[in-house]
Order: structure tokens, then sequence, then C-alpha cells
């Protein structure tokens, strides 16, 4: 928590959503794979945590917006 600024826990769960941003940019995967990709078995979950954590739903990522 002190080299990281934040819990374990938070910290695993922002680098998850950073990797998926990163395949949403730079691959072709569909949403769904990138979400079981990162640790999520609902697309759902995964796209709403994703908008509350960079402001734009994994679509807009992935079509470069």
């Amino acid at each position: 928590r002190k080299h990281m600024g934040m819990a374990c826990s938070r910290y695993l769960a922002k680098r998850r959503m950073e990797h998926a941003k990163t395949l949403l940019m730079n691959t072709d995967y569909p949403i769904a794979v990138v979400a079981a990709e990162v640790g999520y078995d609902d697309a759902s979950a995964f796209s709403r945590r994703f908008r509350t954590l960079f402001g734009q739903s994994p679509r807009q990522i992935a079509r470069g917006g």
C-alpha cells in the first residue's frame, strides 16, 4: 500500500483495466473476449467498470474515440 499509494486490490484492478484498454486499442478482439482476458465473466459489468474508470465505453476506445 505504501509503495503503490492505494490498496493492492485497487492497484490490481486498475492494472487489469489498463491492460484491457491496451487490448481494445491494439487488437480487433471483441469486448467480451477482452473482458474475459482481464478476468471478467460478465461483459456488462466490465463495460460499466471501464466507463467509470476511463470516462468512455470500451466500444469508443476500440473505435479510436
